[in-house]
């Protein structure tokens, strides 16, 4: 893997019912950006700066804060080396400023994952007598694509994953729950982000919003992802640390496919006896970068993952 050349490109626009309208892109400008994203509910947030933005685009992207609720004002980060850019963020633009430093314009510009979209959205569903668990986390899953972010691919599959593990001593004695059914009909109210969270905590599953993606997993689960491997020649830098709570704790050179949720294998130079494998699942990335300056990394926490046993029938 080649990591020189380091480039970033920045595209601006609108977004409804899950489509991006581009309406600016901004590259071979100096842009600065700290991302952080983990595996919880609590939205991702990114701090983006852009110097020597013209005039009229400075303008645009003030106007582009007052977007209206039927759509949202996006701003998505693109990364990489050479020619090859992945994105690395997408979230909704929630404050903006300009500030003249020397003869420098430099834009900052705030985003989050979700964060005004959840303050807007309330999730109102009477379900009757014998609804399945199944059943409310489609109109979950509904309610989210109505709120214009996209769905993974394997939801029904996590679906399936989380109700199995649920046990009746992790459930509401007022859910009534039967097997997989609400014997007595269930009443949900409140903010969809909340709903989802009393979920998550019933079933023991991780729940975010991952570049506008609703992603879900099991508690002992990652994404469907292939296993992405970190070596000293593919970006680690360093040996990565043993945290106080049994985390990992590593850096390397920045990948965007290295994510919170998904799998990834720590080969060093010296095996990390301090854990039982080398295999880990992601929780929590910070990425720190400038096109122009020294910051091009990330900062990544994980903890050991096993994957599950395999049925043999």
């Amino acid at each position: 893997m080649r990591l020189f050349n380091r480039n970033a490109r920045i595209r601006i626009g609108d977004k409804a019912g899950g489509v991006f309208t581009p309406i600016i892109t901004i590259q071979d400008l100096r842009i600065a950006f700290n991302i952080e994203k983990t595996i919880v509910s609590d939205p991702n947030t990114a701090t983006i700066e852009i110097t020597n933005l013209n005039s009229d685009s400075r303008n645009f992207i003030n106007e582009s804060s007052e977007a209206v609720v039927e759509s949202k004002r996006v701003i998505i980060l693109e990364v990489g080396y050479g020619t090859s850019l992945s994105r690395l963020y997408e979230g909704e633009i929630s404050f903006i400023s300009h500030e003249l430093l020397g003869t420098d314009w430099v834009t900052k510009v705030e985003c989050d994952s979700g964060k005004k979209v959840f303050s807007q959205t309330l999730f109102n569903f009477q379900f009757a007598g014998g609804a399945t668990v199944e059943s409310v986390f489609e109109q979950l899953k509904q309610a989210f694509r109505t709120a214009g972010f996209g769905i993974i691919e394997n939801f029904t599959d996590v679906v399936r994953q989380v109700i199995e593990k649920a046990t009746s001593n992790e459930r509401s004695e007022s859910d009534d729950v039967i097997g997989n059914k609400f014997l007595n009909g269930l009443s949900v109210s409140g903010a969809l982000n909340e709903v989802m969270d009393k979920l998550a905590a019933r079933h023991k599953f991780e729940w975010s919003i991952q570049d506008d993606l609703l992603q879900l997993t099991a508690q002992n689960n990652t994404t469907q992802e292939s296993i992405v491997e970190l070596t000293p020649t593919s970006g680690l830098l360093g040996r990565p640390i043993k945290l106080q709570d049994g985390r990992l704790k590593a850096k390397a050179l920045i990948i965007p496919s290295v994510k919170p949720g998904r799998k990834v294998k720590i080969v060093t130079t010296v095996t990390l006896t301090e854990f039982p494998s080398a295999l880990f699942k992601i929780l929590r990335v910070l990425y720190t970068g400038d096109t122009r300056g020294n910051d091009w990394t990330m900062e990544l926490e994980a903890k050991n993952w096993t994957p599950p046993p395999t049925l043999v029938v």
